[in-house]
């Protein structure tokens, strides 16, 4: 009784700690099978993990480099946040560009009805159908028809493409969004710490954040989804200062989660953190109202919208059903576990194109699969263990493994175009090791942070730094275990890690003073501590 008492009186301290609890073991977890395992993606259509072990190297790397970071924090502490952000952004801009201005602009999956179908090229085709008044693609096994949930990003491209209708210049929309990402995790640091050290690390982190740079020229809506999510929380962080705004950061993340699915995972996240929040529960009550009007009214409008244009029924519910997707995240073996394995389009395609008898084989179909899983521990062991490593280890996140290479009929149109994007040179290699150290930092710096909030011993307030150490804790959780029974990719999750930046700057920063203290006063720290 006295348990069920402290929980009634204490929850927001329970959930807060349960939370947090839960991700530095997956954290930890995910953390070792970085430093341990490398996941280079096959540069072709097969998206063939192919898992080695790293070496000393790697370990001597990471150990020099995370301690160089964290003694150089009195450093970072008198360098002002701006001139780093601004020389980050330059360089960031500069090496965008160059990607956005010499990759080849041929769009990978530009066919729609192609078998090797991908969706950047097929939405960018599609946008171009609509701006020129060809609405076949909602028709029955058409494009819309079969992912209707695209529909949103769509909308967004068919804008861009009325001003200037060329893939160059979505590239330099993608390079734009990019950059914006990288400004609103500057502002976001700022209104968690006023400490030069932590705002300045998390540029840093950001900048060598490669799969950010390298998602130019993946014309999809992850990236401007993920803008939005960024900003609907900070946003939230300045409404307690006005709390109007409150309104304005639930459209922000709504819009996200239109414009990309996975950000409903970030939208409920929202919805736990408002819950425990010390607002009003008439306040929170309504921010849920308007997060579940706003999407059912968007969806709603625009099914009437394009169903008049279109001249077809035109559902957010129609194409694939839910029970299909999950069915394909727990089929399969070996590494490709739970990839894409075209048995969505096989069933949808086998079933004319029927939402509602293909939902009913694929309930079938997964039934019998979780029976299976059920009676063989070991399979679903084996089949979650895969899933895992194949998702997590890439620490490019397929970001390299998107841009338009020969495999999709694109070009190589310079020398160092060509080493960056085709396998084994060492520039990739290059590429990886960057990648593989910022993704290790983020990781350690968030795993640390978190243990020093377990440590707190004060109830729950709702402090800036407690709301996004929950926040980003929930986001990724939610990810990681979304991706554990759907279809996954390296792709689709390097959103959870990037949004654990904030987090892993203070706890790097924090770092500072135990390093110290174990290393001693030695003539080293002495000369940090001089400049």
């Amino acid at each position: 009784m006295k348990i069920i008492e402290y929980i009634r009186g204490n929850y927001e301290n329970v959930i807060f700690k349960t939370v947090l609890g839960i991700f530095l073991v997956i954290g930890l977890y995910i953390f070792c099978l970085d430093l341990y395992l490398k996941n280079v993606i096959s540069m072709n259509g097969f998206e063939i993990p192919q898992i080695s072990h790293n070496g000393l190297i790697v370990y001597l790397l990471f150990l020099v480099g995370i301690i160089v970071f964290i003694l150089i924090q009195p450093i970072l502490r008198k360098i002002d946040p701006k001139i780093i952000l601004i020389v980050c952004v330059s360089i960031f801009t500069v090496l965008g560009m160059y990607l956005a201005l010499f990759a080849d602009d041929h769009l990978r999956g530009s066919n729609p009805n192609s078998v090797l179908r991908v969706d950047q090229g097929s939405c960018v085709t599609i946008a171009r159908h609509l701006n020129s008044g060809d609405f076949s693609d909602f028709r029955l096994g058409g494009y819309l028809h079969m992912y209707p949930y695209q529909i949103y990003w769509i909308m967004l491209l068919r804008v861009f493409l009325k001003i200037n209708d060329s893939v160059r210049f979505l590239y330099i929309f993608m390079l734009l969004i990019s950059i914006l990402i990288m400004i609103a995790n500057y502002f976001l640091v700022k209104s968690l710490s006023k400490d030069k050290a932590v705002l300045n690390s998390s540029t840093l982190l950001a900048f060598l954040f490669l799969p950010n740079l390298f998602n130019v020229l993946f014309v999809y809506p992850n990236s401007v989804a993920y803008l939005l999510f960024v900003l609907g929380f900070y946003v939230y962080l300045r409404s307690f200062k006005n709390q109007k705004l409150q309104y304005l950061s639930v459209i922000c993340f709504c819009m996200a989660a239109l414009l990309k699915n996975n950000y409903l995972i970030g939208v409920i996240a929202f919805l736990i953190v408002v819950f425990i929040s010390n607002i009003k529960w008439k306040k929170k009550f309504i921010l849920l109202l308007i997060s579940i009007l706003f999407i059912n009214v968007s969806n709603i409008s625009v099914q009437k919208y394009f169903s008049h244009a279109s001249h077809t029924n035109f559902s957010m519910k129609s194409g694939m059903p839910t029970p299909a997707f999950i069915l394909m995240g727990l089929s399969g073996d070996g590494l490709r576990s739970g990839w894409w394995n075209g048995i969505t389009v096989f069933m949808y395609e086998h079933n004319h194109y029927s939402s509602s008898e293909t939902k009913k084989v694929a309930t079938k179909a997964l039934d019998e699969r979780l029976h299976y899983l059920k009676n063989n521990p070991n399979d679903l062991k084996g089949l979650l263990e895969n899933k895992i490593i194949s998702t997590w280890t890439d620490t490019t996140y397929q970001s390299l493994w998107n841009a338009p290479t020969p495999y999709w009929g694109g070009k190589f149109n310079t020398k160092t175009i060509r080493r960056i994007y085709t396998e084994g040179t060492k520039t990739q290699k290059i590429i990886f090791r960057i990648s593989l150290m910022s993704v290790l930092s983020i990781f350690l710096g968030s795993i640390v942070w978190t243990i020093k909030n377990l440590k707190l011993t004060n109830k729950w307030q709702s402090t800036n730094t407690q709301l996004i150490c929950i926040f980003s804790s929930l986001f990724f959780l939610g990810g990681f275990t979304f991706h554990l029974f759907w279809e996954t990719k390296s792709q689709y999750v390097w959103q959870y890690v990037m949004f654990l930046i904030p987090v892993a700057s203070l706890g790097i920063n924090s770092l500072y003073a135990p390093l110290r203290d174990l290393l001693g006063k030695t003539k080293i720290l002495n000369i940090i501590n001089a400049k």
